[in-house]
């Protein structure tokens, strides 16, 4: 059987509010950028794809052993929309969705990327949006005629500006987790 669904994990950002970068934060012993592999792996949806900027050896070391292909960003410093489209483009053609995640929500579960795919095969919605904080983000889940959109994101646009123009086309999970993120030195405190 071919793969139905990847996962695509942006892990590329130079963290500039954070002051270092945050996929190799530790969280509980672990990387964020390890744990965000893992995590997608345990889903077992299909193939990982972990988007690194260029010269990131270490978030490099840290996956190596978890099962996924690496694609890296030359561009990173333009902005996320460069990231998005640089995972969008090694896509494989027999995926037909595709889940974007952060490193950085550590709520994130294996239970919320399947509860995302089984609400897209639910709804039949082109998007599927992670929903938390009052607004709709990710992790979300996209079908493949979302693709070309994905891949005309500007630099600095992230899936966000795409999901918030679906309309009714556009399906949610309840996330109330996912505003906790990692992007200020008060919030690696809090982490820590």
């Amino acid at each position: 059987m071919q793969p139905h669904a990847a996962i695509l994990i942006l892990a590329a950002g130079a963290s500039g509010r954070l002051g270092q970068p945050k996929q190799s934060v530790r969280y509980r012993g672990e990387a964020l950028v390890r744990r965000a592999v893992r995590i997608a792996v345990e889903a077992n949806l299909g193939p990982v794809i972990v988007v690194l900027a260029a010269g990131d050896e270490l978030s490099a070391l840290e996956i190596a052993d978890l099962p996924h292909r690496a694609v890296v960003n030359a561009d990173s410093q333009r902005g996320m929309g460069s990231s998005i489209r640089a995972g969008v483009h090694a896509l494989d053609q027999s995926i037909a969705t595709l889940i974007i995640m952060l490193c950085d929500q550590l709520a994130v579960s294996a239970d919320l990327l399947r509860a995302l795919a089984d609400e897209l095969n639910r709804s039949q919605a082109l998007a599927v949006a992670s929903v938390y904080g009052g607004t709709v983000g990710v992790p979300a889940i996209f079908q493949r005629s979302m693709f070309d959109h994905l891949r005309n994101l500007s630099d600095h646009a992230g899936a966000k500006s795409l999901l918030q123009g679906l309309g009714d086309r556009l399906s949610t999970v309840d996330f109330p987790a996912g505003e906790d993120d990692l992007d200020t030195p008060g919030d690696l405190q809090k982490l820590l």
